[in-house]
């Protein structure tokens, strides 16, 4: 399913998929593809859930940012 927009999936899912797009370079968008390929190791996959975890502060500082802005 490509171009899903965030709010369609939920959020833990959403950031997961961007991750998987970002580290893949677009070769993947579903995370069950991603894990069946025989090279893809538990590192790999752990990888992936901390860089969505990145993902998600990166949102969440940005967000924040321009909340101080508006009220400035």
């Amino acid at each position: 399913m490509p171009d899903i927009r965030r709010g369609e999936l939920p959020e833990p899912f959403w950031f997961l998929r961007q991750s998987l797009i970002l580290i893949t370079r677009g070769k993947f968008e579903i995370l069950g593809q991603y894990n069946d390929v025989p090279t893809t190791t538990v590192s790999d996959i752990l990888f992936l859930i901390d860089t969505a975890i990145d993902l998600v502060t990166i949102k969440r500082e940005q967000d924040e940012g321009l909340i101080l802005r508006n009220i400035a």
